[in-house]
């Protein structure tokens, strides 16, 4: 059932990215933040950042990321508050993004989920 919800989060995600068209997504200006990584180690939520810009250059054609940024208290009390278990099996990124019409998204959530060591953000967009 958590997973259920989780592929429902993920296309909610998948939809606040549907405006975007005309070029690849563009990741040159984005900041990366890690303000408390709690239980998680920094590369590992630079692994999770990495897979979601990846996507992003791929999946988010004409849309520019500016922002991604990693709060462990926000991501475990996102996840909790949508059924979901904090167990170090997915992280909440909150990315703020130039859609195609130059407008921008803030603090859009953005579930990346991992399997095994790998973190994979390919549902999201």
């Amino acid at each position: 059932m958590k997973r259920i919800i989780a592929g429902l989060l993920l296309v909610l995600a998948l939809l606040s990215l549907a405006g975007c068209s005309g070029d690849k997504g563009d990741t040159d200006r984005v900041r990366l933040e890690i303000q408390d990584a709690g239980d998680f180690e920094k590369a590992d939520v630079r692994s999770a950042m990495n897979a979601a810009m990846q996507t992003f250059r791929r999946t988010a054609e004409g849309c520019a990321l500016l922002r991604l940024r990693f709060d462990a208290g926000y991501s475990d009390a996102w996840l909790t508050a949508n059924d979901l278990e904090p167990d170090g099996t997915m992280l909440v990124l909150l990315a703020n993004y130039l859609d195609e019409n130059g407008h921008e998204q803030t603090n859009q959530p953005w579930v990346i989920l991992r399997n095994g060591e790998k973190w994979s953000a390919e549902a999201l967009f």
